[in-house]
């Protein structure tokens, strides 16, 4: 028996598996990004682990937690940044929690089981609230000295200026940008303008990793046309040999928790 969990910028998701490759059970609420929402975190994971007593918990979360236990790079969970994330969440389970960022999960998943099944390296890219991706080879998570930050690759802004990635493309930049929820807007030149910013960092990345296929996920997704990113990044990478496929997320809002259920997976003997 397994507890995972996903807690996102905007969505926090709770899941519990009897046989530690479907889920039974998953409930999502909104994600409370105050100091004080960990601690309410903390007690709802404590609920959980009480009720099912797994033999392991795991799950992700939106940055990074360092070498002293808190959590960095989290620029969407405000309150939760530089806090003892992991010890928090030890302490109210009374067990050991496995951490990893919650893009990185979602590929391991999309990449074992989802749209990039049968391809031996996938880079997976999450566009929602903010932006991160991860490279997945030979079905495991390629591993790195701080972890995965490709939301904030430096592009060229609208007016000029450098700026990250994630603050071209996310949830929150479109909403910023245009005055309105992404969901709520509808005109096509957005979207294609969106798409070819997509592109750019898209890439990047292909220069950097040269994937054979990347999956793109996140709610950003259902609106931003995949046919347009994949002309724009076509246009771009022009006669480059390399030239990846390119393909929606199969798995859903639950990627994240079956990421968590596959890293555990992966680790045992």
């Amino acid at each position: 028996m397994y507890v995972v969990f996903d807690v996102g910028g905007t969505q926090t998701r709770l899941g519990y598996s009897a046989n530690g490759r479907s889920l039974v059970r998953v409930e999502t609420r909104p994600t409370d990004a105050s100091e004080a929402g960990l601690g309410a975190f903390a007690a709802e994971l404590a609920k959980w682990v009480s009720q099912y007593q797994p033999e392991a918990v795991a799950g992700g979360l939106p940055g990074q937690v360092d070498a002293e236990g808190a959590l960095r790079a989290a620029t969407h969970l405000g309150g939760w940044e530089g806090q003892p994330v992991g010890l928090c969440l030890e302490q109210a389970v009374g067990m050991s929690i496995g951490l990893e960022n919650d893009a990185a999960l979602a590929g391991l998943a999309e990449a074992r089981l989802g749209a990039g099944r049968g391809k031996r390296i996938m880079a997976y890219i999450t566009i929602s609230t903010g932006v991160n991706g991860v490279l997945v080879v030979d079905g495991k998570i390629e591993p790195t000295a701080t972890g995965f930050e490709v939301g904030r690759e430096l592009v060229p802004g609208p007016d000029g200026v450098t700026i990250s990635w994630e603050e071209l493309v996310s949830g929150a930049a479109v909403r910023q940008r245009y005055g309105r929820a992404p969901r709520e807007i509808k005109d096509p030149v957005v979207w294609a303008h969106v798409a070819r910013d997509v592109a750019l960092g898209l890439y990047n990345l292909v220069m950097v990793w040269s994937p054979e296929v990347i999956v793109l996920g996140g709610p950003m997704m259902h609106d931003i046309p995949v046919v347009e990113v994949r002309a724009a990044l076509e246009v771009m990478l022009g006669t480059y040999t390399a030239w990846p496929e390119l393909r929606l997320a199969a798995l859903g809002d639950e990627r994240g928790l079956l990421g968590a259920l596959e890293w555990l997976r992966l680790r045992q003997p």
